[in-house]
């Protein structure tokens, strides 16, 4: 269900051979460290958002609740 948590972790395993890198430049490592914080960040508030949302009587619980036909 949470797909973008391996995404996630691939980044993450990414991110730690670029620190084992030696030839890196400092500044992409940086604005690596930067992205991948903020990305982190949005994924714990999108998170709350939609959980909260499963128990809450709206049209996006329902319409998460109702699974998808593969048709």
């Amino acid at each position: 269900m949470w797909g973008i948590i391996g995404v996630y972790r691939e980044r993450l395993e990414i991110f730690e051979l670029l620190l084992a890198d030696s030839g890196v430049e400092k500044d992409n490592l940086y604005v690596e460290a930067f992205e991948l914080w903020r990305c982190l960040s949005l994924l714990s508030i999108n998170y709350e958002e939609i959980c909260r949302e499963w128990y809450l009587p709206t049209y996006f619980a329902l319409a998460l609740a109702t699974p998808i036909s593969a048709t």
